[in-house]
C-alpha cells in the first residue's frame, strides 16, 4: 500500500506540467493524457501577424523597375480612393425627413456613375501592373498556406492525446464554450506550448 501512495503522488505531481519544448516534438516523460484543450483563435492571431510580416517582407524584397513602380503606385492611389469612398461613415438622421445625412450635408457621397467610372480606371490601371500583383498573389497565398493551426496541433500533440478541444469561446465566454461536460480532473491547456512550437518553427 504505501508503494501504491507514492506512485499515486508521483503522478499527481506531473499531471498538468507542460513538457519544455527544446527542439521538435515534447519528450514522452509526460503521462498518457487522453484530451486537452487549446486556443484556436490564439493560433490563428500568431500564424496571421508572421504571415503578414512575411508578406511586407517579401513585397520589400521585390526589385521593381522605375515604370512597374510608378504604375503601381497609380494603381494603388486609384484603389484607395475607391476605398475611401466605400467605406461607412457615421451618419445621423434628419428628424424632419427621416432620410440620412452624412456628417458633410450630403445624402449621397458618390453618383453611381462616378463608381463606375472609377471602377474602370482602376481595371485599366490594374492591367498595366498585372504581373506584379499576381506574382504578389501567389507569393502571398504560399506564406498564409505554409503553417495551419490544425497541424500545428497535432504536431504537438503527437501521440500523448486523443482530441484536443478548441477552447477559444470556452476563454472569452464561458457561457457559450463547447464543452457541456467536464469532470473533475485536470485538463491541459496546451496553447502555450503549440505557440512556444510555432514560435521555434519559424525562427530564422
Amino acid at each position: 500500500m504505501f508503494g501504491c501512495d507514492r506512485q499515486e503522488q508521483g503522478n499527481r505531481k506531473v499531471v498538468g506540467e507542460l513538457p519544455t519544448v527544446t527542439s521538435g516534438l515534447a519528450t514522452d516523460r509526460l503521462p498518457r493524457t487522453h484530451w486537452a484543450m487549446a486556443r484556436k483563435r490564439d493560433i490563428e492571431s500568431a500564424i496571421q501577424d508572421w504571415s503578414e510580416s512575411k508578406i511586407k517582407e517579401a513585397i520589400s524584397a521585390e526589385a521593381l523597375s522605375s515604370d512597374e513602380a510608378e504604375k503601381l503606385q497609380q494603381y494603388e492611389a486609384l484603389d484607395q480612393e475607391l476605398g475611401r469612398i466605400q467605406m461607412p461613415r457615421s451618419r445621423s438622421i434628419d428628424p424632419v425627413t427621416g432620410m440620412p445625412v452624412w456628417p458633410d450635408g450630403e445624402t449621397n457621397r458618390v453618383s453611381e456613375k462616378d463608381l463606375l467610372v472609377l471602377s474602370a480606371r482602376i481595371e485599366q490601371a490594374r492591367g498595366l501592373i498585372a504581373t506584379v500583383l499576381d506574382r504578389r498573389a501567389r507569393e502571398a497565398d504560399k506564406i498564409r498556406n505554409q503553417y495551419k493551426p490544425e497541424k500545428l496541433v497535432a504536431e504537438y500533440a503527437g501521440n500523448r492525446f486523443d482530441l484536443v478541444v478548441d477552447s477559444t469561446d470556452l476563454y472569452f465566454s464561458p457561457s457559450r464554450g463547447p464543452i457541456l461536460y467536464q469532470s473533475g480532473g485536470e485538463v491541459l491547456d496546451i496553447t502555450d506550448g503549440i505557440l512556444k512550437l510555432f514560435s521555434q518553427k519559424t525562427k530564422p
